[in-house]
């Protein structure tokens, strides 16, 4: 009865605005909001449930590959889950036949999808069939496709729109364990660490490597490591933070959540609770796209260094963090997965599963993958929104443009004409572009962004066209001199961080700026230093610094004669303790030296005459050099 009110209520809200959701894309961590869309007869069904979905009496792991294999040739997908679904509970039902593989004999009838099933709308199907065809001859195996006989009310929590690519980690040298998983999907890429290539879904390789901007990995995932060093864990850091989605696996869930610069889901970090129980679970988060699947996840029996764990002490969620997969009472706070996000935008997600590899044909072992590659399938942000092929309605974008500016820079954009006439342009978003509409436009993000415009021509033909815009950040150059107290008359050499070819100083005293670094100042007093130029990415550079010069007033002459006047070699504008002095008589013997002076030096024992001082102050580059006469 709650399946036929579900539906009814669906299709009263769907019918208002048929084909748009109601609510904007990226219901990343829970409350997840419905999307009730109307999916017409004709759409095909990627079951991804146990009972339309099995090979040999489990699940059928390949139907992922197949998603992927749909999603590489430019098909857009929808994940349908339906919000506030129970554990195990359906997603939609609805009568369908079997497509793929066809066979004589299997009816049509109405199934129930479960598990978070994969729908392609009639607009999208041509040559979907012979693609699933043929990906099954090349795995030797049956994923099976069904077709809605009738309009079905459904709820799209995304539209996949890109080509999903793992960076499959090597940090701790087990890149086989999840390399495996794709291939029991029938998911192709390198198992050896190298760069990524165009066939590629996955690549093997160093966190390090995630800092490419240029690379399109829309997930990353390391299987058991406990390795920190070279800025492995900030290097993931960084990746999630400008929308990748990232997944940590056994030993790899304490190494990074304990590491002070990880923390990705919990203010202070979490205990391996090693609690072995085949008991139920409890699953808090049913209708999130990381628990599609059907049936028991039970890390614990599975085996592994870290397959639970619980937040430690004074430690809580942080980031939207929750748990995915909990055991029972008396343990109810030990958990086996859990999420946070650590990006505003689509992905950003840090995933955390338990366990170290799953190899059997288990329930668990199953479920173990399933996450694995929902977390896989998750969409991401990527650098210049590469892999994208679809906007977020699943209209296929054409005409791609790509521009590189630097913030604050605008950019001219003409849309290139259609092949029926006059068009009218809508664009989203609208963000930094004046006009709102039309073409051409002025562009001026603040940031990377991917506009999907929609050209429609006098008579009503539409397409879809795509302009990247990728906004390079202002550089951040540093000034810095030898720390020393400047001096009058004494060269500074001034380093800029990063270098540059072109950039010119400016020393705020009057002289022409140069291109040379290095300058002494004739007068004491306060000066603002400038450095104007261009970064390595060609865009403006500006930076300053302000600097006191002194003068230090060096006497020529001293009077250590107990009168209570000039008794010492007193060095005015010289802090004490900020220099080393040495003393040399006329024949160059050493007569005095101190490594901190502090202007105490009274000539005791020496005769009246000239001595030859050198004056080295902490720091800096050049000694200074001069005469003092004692006088008795």
């Amino acid at each position: 009865m709650r399946v036929i009110r579900y539906l009814i209520l669906g299709l009263f809200i769907a019918l208002s605005n048929p084909l748009l959701p109601v609510r904007a894309q990226n219901p990343d961590l829970p409350p997840a909001q419905p999307t009730p869309v109307l999916a017409p007869a004709g759409t095909l069904v990627l079951a991804m449930d146990n009972a339309n979905q099995s090979s040999g009496g489990v699940f059928n792991l390949k139907a992922y590959g197949l998603a992927v294999h749909l999603l590489n040739n430019k098909v857009p997908l929808r994940w349908v889950i339906r919000s506030g679904k129970g554990k195990d509970e359906l997603d939609f039902a609805a009568p369908t036949t079997r497509v793929v593989p066809r066979a004589a004999g299997v009816a049509a009838a109405t199934r129930s999808f479960r598990a978070g099933p994969l729908l392609v709308l009639p607009r999208d199907t041509a040559g979907v069939r012979a693609l699933a065809a043929a990906f099954n001859a090349a795995q030797g195996t049956a994923v099976q496709v069904y077709a809605l006989q009738n309009a079905a009310t459904v709820d799209v929590r995304y539209v996949l729109n890109q080509r999903p690519v793992a960076a499959i980690l090597n940090d701790g040298g087990n890149a086989a364990i999840h390399q495996r998983y794709m291939r029991l999907a029938g998911i192709s890429g390198n198992d050896n660490v190298a760069a990524l290539r165009p066939q590629d879904n996955y690549a093997t390789q160093a966190a390090v490597n995630l800092d490419s901007q240029s690379d399109c990995f829309t997930f990353a995932s390391e299987p058991h490591s406990t390795n920190t060093a070279g800025g492995v864990v900030e290097a993931i850091g960084r990746f999630v933070g400008r929308g990748g989605n990232f997944l940590a696996e056994c030993e790899a869930v304490v190494t990074y959540e304990n590491y002070a610069n990880g923390r990705f889901q919990t203010t202070n970090g979490v205990l391996d609770a090693d609690v072995r129980d085949n008991g139920a679970r409890r699953y808090p988060a049913p209708d999130q796209p990381f628990s599609q699947f059907e049936g028991e996840f039970k890390a614990s029996v599975l085996g592994g260094s870290v397959t639970n764990w619980r937040l430690a002490s004074g430690s809580s969620f942080q980031r939207g963090g929750h748990p995915h997969d909990v055991l029972a009472s008396p343990n109810a706070d030990v958990m086996e997965a859990s999420v946070a996000d650590q990006y505003s935008g689509r992905g950003g997600l840090v995933f955390y599963l338990g366990g170290h590899q799953y190899n059997g044909n288990s329930e668990s072992d199953l479920n173990g993958q399933r996450m694995y590659l929902n977390a896989f399938l998750t969409p991401a942000t990527t650098y210049q929104q590469c892999n994208v092929f679809a906007d977020l309605s699943g209209n296929q974008l054409a005409a791609m443009l790509r521009y590189t500016i630097c913030r604050g820079d605008s950019v001219q954009i003409n849309l290139p004409a259609g092949p029926s006439g006059s068009e009218s342009y809508q664009w989203n978003p609208t963000d930094g572009l004046r006009p709102a509409s039309g073409s051409p436009v002025w562009a001026r993000p603040t940031v990377s962004t991917t506009y999907a415009v929609q050209a429609t021509s006098v008579g009503g033909a539409v397409r879809y066209l795509s302009v990247e815009i990728a906004v390079l950040p202002a550089a951040n150059v540093s000034i810095s001199y030898e720390s020393c107290l400047l001096l009058a008359g004494q060269p500074i050499a001034l380093q800029a961080a990063p270098t540059g070819t072109d950039y010119r100083w400016d020393f705020g005293d009057g002289t022409p700026a140069t291109a040379e670094s290095r300058h002494t100042y004739e007068l004491p007093g306060t000066y603002r230093i400038t450095l104007q130029g261009t970064s390595a990415s060609g865009c403006p550079v500006r930076a300053s610094t302000q600097v006191e010069v002194a003068e230090y007033k060096v006497p020529n002459i001293f009077t250590p004669n107990a009168d209570g006047h000039n008794e010492t070699f007193r060095i005015l504008g010289l802090p004490a303790g900020t220099a080393s002095l040495q003393v040399f008589n006329r024949w160059g013997r050493c007569v005095y030296a101190a490594e901190h002076y502090a202007h105490d030096w009274t000539g005791a024992g020496l005769a009246a005459g000239i001595y030859y001082y050198l004056l080295r102050p902490a720091g800096c580059m050049a000694p200074v050099k001069g005469w003092v006469e004692i006088l008795h």
